[in-house]
């Protein structure tokens, strides 16, 4: 799994969510600059945070990493 793919993943999950990145930011305890680094792939994905995130967004990090989402 590539990070074009996780990042693309994370942005169809939280848009299914409806929450703004904002609001998972504000949740993840991060700024909303490096969540838009996150989703924008410019910072790894696969990191301390995929756990939070997944949490967050009441998932698995299967699911944000493989790209299951409702």
């Amino acid at each position: 799994m590539d990070n074009a793919s996780i990042k693309n993943n994370i942005y169809n999950f939280r848009k299914s969510r409806k929450m703004t990145q904002e609001e998972v930011a504000n949740l993840l305890d991060i700024s909303v600059t490096a969540y838009r680094e996150l989703e924008r792939g410019s910072t790894s994905v696969v990191n301390p945070n995929i756990v939070k995130m997944a949490d967050v967004m009441d998932a698995s990090t299967e699911e944000l990493v493989l790209g299951y989402y409702p």
